[in-house]
């Protein structure tokens, strides 16, 4: 499915790139006709011109045709790639649904995608000991990056690079559908923070609001099937 993604966009991209010209053999065929009565009164020297322009524009529907199989062909693939996806993202939804991480569902961002990310890196209880444990696995602790009389931190470029990136897209998405998330933004702008410090902020506190989701989630499984 990764691979899908990054192949689709790539493959968009390059049909971009050909020509969308259209054959000329019509024009080129209507233009050298010249008015009514010419072709009975036609010269040798036209009658020349004549099939010269109608081979020429033959040769170029020609090119024409060849150039248009490539476009054709990645259009097609471009299709063929958005099934794999939508089929790809309906079986891992199912799954996703039937696993300790059903519950991130129901939150504002989370979809199947990102979902089944956070799942696999938390994996099973016992792996990661605890909230902060799995922000420092997800690089969304923050690292002291004071100076002077500034005290700040900075974003962490360590850790499961896939989790991040799933939590980097949660946060993006609940800045812009999440009404409490909203609040909170415009609360921190206020207070100065830019969209990078608060992007950070949301995604701390997502990782710590996944893992104790997951956590809460393998514990009523236990209540509920005893060994």
């Amino acid at each position: 499915m990764e691979s899908g993604l990054r192949r689709r966009p790539a493959n968009s991209a390059y049909a971009r790139r050909f020509p969308s010209s259209q054959p000329m053999m019509s024009r080129a065929r209507s233009g050298v006709m010249g008015g009514p009565g010419a072709t009975a009164a036609m010269s040798s020297h036209r009658s020349s011109w004549l099939a010269r322009s109608i081979c020429s524009a033959d040769s170029h529907n020609r090119r024409y045709s060849a150039r248009l199989r490539d476009p054709v062909r990645l259009a097609k693939h471009i299709l063929d790639l958005d099934e794999q996806l939508k089929a790809n993202e309906k079986q891992l939804d199912e799954l996703v649904k039937v696993s300790e991480a059903a519950p991130l569902l129901e939150e504002t961002g989370f979809g199947p995608v990102n979902t089944a990310k956070c799942f696999v890196a938390w994996s099973h209880e016992g792996r990661v000991r605890d909230e902060a444990a799995f922000a420092s696995l997800a690089g969304v602790n923050p690292i002291p990056a004071s100076s002077g009389n500034t005290v700040r931190h900075r974003l962490n470029r360590g850790g499961d690079r896939a989790l991040n990136s799933a939590l980097h897209m949660i946060a993006i998405t609940r800045m812009t559908h999440h009404a409490e998330t909203r609040d909170y933004v415009e609360k921190r702008r206020i207070e100065g923070k830019t969209d990078k410090d608060i992007r950070r902020c949301l995604k701390r506190y997502l990782a710590r609001r996944v893992f104790r989701i997951l956590a809460a989630s393998v514990s009523s499984k236990a209540i509920e099937n005893p060994a």
